[in-house]
């Protein structure tokens, strides 16, 4: 589990570095960029 967590962090860190430095983007892309997250939740619960 400790392994999924710090996949976790690494996944939103990766997501806020790439939200600093782009424009808006529409809801696929949002998706698509939550999507390592969402999968590491999933697994974590």
């Amino acid at each position: 589990m400790s392994d999924h967590v710090k996949r976790l962090f690494d996944a939103q860190q990766q997501f806020l570095r790439q939200a600093v430095q782009s424009t808006k983007p529409n809801d696929q892309k949002v998706v698509e960029a939550i999507k390592p997250q969402s999968s590491e939740i999933d697994a974590i619960t």
